[in-house]
């Protein structure tokens, strides 16, 4: 009747796709399912690739030992992290003590609703400035989550870097281990490398320049630079509303506000990173996108940020 019995192969073949199709899909449920502990370890190993130079120069360098050396490492880390909110709260501090500027912002603010509006878009506007106990409450718990979010992502962290008493932390010149480990270091160094440069150079650029929150921009600059592609150009269109606002900016050093920090992105992104990535890692544009995509839509924007790194501990073959 026009059937017929399978061979062999045809069985192993179709046995063998079953169990690969069923298999993907439970390691896609655990990777949703565990999001909880999974983002904060994956943060938490993120910081200590990062973090590490730091801790080696302390206990293999100066010769403290794990205990003072995970101490000290602290130490330094939160004074960065310190002197950076410091930095970025005295300039919000002086942008919110200027009632003109924030007046104009008001006055974008509200242009921008009636654009949107009288174009098609109906958008709702809050009029009413008081909060309700309800918006209240829902403040004090998001607060509470990034505070306990935090707490567990610095706990591991510690926890991890406590057990790192060698310089790596997977013995051995071969296996797959010191493969994942050797890749992701040397992504993660020569990422926070060139996202320090962009960083950098984006801050001292609007701040020359005379742009409000300048040193805000090259914080954000640094951290988006580690989503691929689109974190670059967040970036280069997130000081729009503070420079068009600025009647203190001609419109010469308004252009040049765009600009010059989108050409630093552009030659960076564009231009080095694909030379010195070629270099380090075999992954090739369509694998990064992939992962961008692909950890973004399980785990958010964490997951975008974190895209690449994991993208990098997975071993590629040779081209």
């Amino acid at each position: 009747k026009g059937t017929r019995m399978w061979s062999r192969g045809e069985i192993l073949w179709a046995a063998n796709t079953g169990l690969i199709i069923t298999s993907g899909g439970v390691i896609l449920a655990g990777l949703i399912d565990f999001k909880f502990i999974l983002v904060p370890l994956m943060i938490a190993y993120f910081f200590v690739f990062l973090f590490a130079p730091i801790m080696d120069f302390f206990n293999k360098t100066l010769k403290l030992g794990p205990g003072l050396g995970v101490l000290c490492t602290i130490g330094v880390v939160g004074s960065i992290f310190g002197a950076l909110g410091g930095l970025v709260a005295w300039q919000v501090g002086d942008v919110l003590s200027d009632p003109s500027f924030m007046a104009k912002l008001g006055v974008m603010e509200q242009e921008m609703y009636s654009s949107l509006n009288s174009s098609g878009i109906e958008v709702i506007q809050e009029t009413d400035t008081r909060y309700t106990m309800a918006e209240v409450t829902g403040i004090l718990s998001s607060f509470n989550d990034s505070l306990s979010y935090t707490f567990v992502v610095l706990m591991i962290w510690i926890y991890i870097m406590s057990e790192k008493t060698e310089k790596r932390m997977f013995s051995g010149d071969t296996g797959i281990l010191p493969e994942i480990e050797t890749m992701t270091t040397g992504y993660i160094g020569l990422k926070t490398k060139l996202s320090l440069l962009t960083g950098v150079l984006t801050g001292a650029i609007l701040g020359l320049l005379g742009v409000r929150l300048a040193a805000l921009f090259g914080i954000l600059a640094f951290v988006l630079n580690y989503i691929p592609n689109v974190g670059s150009m967040i970036a280069m269109f997130l000081p729009m509303p503070i420079v068009l606002v600025d009647d203190s900016l001609t419109p010469v050093i308004k252009v040049l506000a765009f600009i010059l920090p989108g050409g630093v992105q552009a030659v960076i992104g564009n231009v080095v990173e694909p030379a010195q990535f070629g270099k380090l890692l075999n992954m090739t544009p369509m694998s990064i996108l992939f992962a961008l995509l692909f950890w973004s839509a399980i785990w958010g924007i964490l997951g975008a940020i974190l895209s690449v790194p994991v993208r990098s501990a997975i071993p590629s073959p040779p081209p």
